[in-house]
């Protein structure tokens, strides 16, 4: 956080040198350009009296305008998308506040009991305030070492609530092998089955043992993106998607962050096979039904 802030105060200058080298560059190739079309022009042939000076003169103006129109029209939009109101709709339950999601199950049958993860002061500075949380942790009754966790981050005003999920986890120290789309199935809707769009990052990271030892951690993290009236799998659908609804109905829309994460010592296909049990029972719970991939 320490080196972030350093990066985020002192890359405005760097930002500026960049612009400005840019800009005398582009002006050292224009000035070689005249210079060339200049030699050019005293061994051409003096032109009649008549020259389009003028036309290029009006082409210039014309241009000018031009670009001046686009961009008082893109400030007008811009002023206008940031102004919008925010819509009320998610597709996620919300709790009784309606800020946050609705809270998590306590018990997954006999199988799993849940165990409040409470949201670090860290992610309440870094956030907006407006933000909303709702996790748990899940623990077998027959095997405490098998764990899940579950959260949702809930986006309010500020769309800065929801990120590309890769930049916290290498921030957070782990290494990231491969990324896969991944479909679980969800059998518990009340309204049938469904296959629910998501990715799968393959991670790990180093750590030290009870012993002192070194060793790797591999995990698995399945993260979704959940709309007013879809799901998608990507932070790039997402993306897309709410910029598509911003322009077209100038709303902005709530957009829940889903994450399910386990460790991998047992095996990706065991890990895979717990993230897909907790999903299964939880997911009628937090999320709306009749939401499209």
């Amino acid at each position: 956080q320490e080196a972030g802030a350093v990066v985020h105060e002192w890359f405005g200058f760097l930002i500026f040198l960049i612009v400005l080298g840019l800009v005398q560059l582009t002006i050292w190739l224009l000035e070689r350009v005249r210079a060339a079309q200049s030699r050019a022009a005293e061994a051409a042939p003096t032109p009649p009296a008549g020259d389009c000076s003028l036309l290029d003169y009006k082409r210039a103006w014309g241009a000018t305008a031009a670009v001046a129109i686009v961009a008082a029209g893109v400030a007008w939009a811009t002023t206008r998308i940031d102004a919008q109101q925010t819509n009320p709709r998610t597709g996620v339950k919300l709790a009784a506040d309606g800020l946050n999601p609705v809270a998590l199950p306590n018990f997954i049958g006999l199988e799993w009991a849940g165990q409040n993860a409470p949201v670090t002061q860290i992610e309440r500075d870094t956030l907006p305030e407006d933000t909303g949380f709702s996790r748990k942790n899940y623990i077998s009754l027959s095997d405490k070492n098998q764990q899940v966790f579950l959260s949702i981050v809930l986006s309010g005003r500020d769309r800065t609530s929801i990120h590309r999920p890769e930049i916290c986890l290498v921030g957070q120290g782990w290494t990231i092998r491969r990324a896969a789309p991944h479909h679980f199935s969800v059998s518990r809707l009340p309204g049938g089955p469904l296959r629910l769009p998501a990715t799968v990052l393959h991670i790990d990271r180093e750590v030290t043992t009870r012993r002192g030892e070194k060793a790797v951690l591999p995990a698995l993290f399945a993260y979704w993106f959940v709309g007013s009236d879809r799901v998608v799998g990507t932070h790039w659908e997402r993306i897309l998607h709410s910029t598509i609804d911003r322009l077209r109905t100038f709303q902005n829309h709530r957009w829940a962050y889903v994450v399910v994460q386990t460790h991998a010592l047992d095996g990706e296909a065991a890990a895979l096979k717990r993230l897909q049990e907790v999903v299964d029972a939880t997911l009628p719970a937090f999320q709306e039904e009749g939401l499209k991939d």
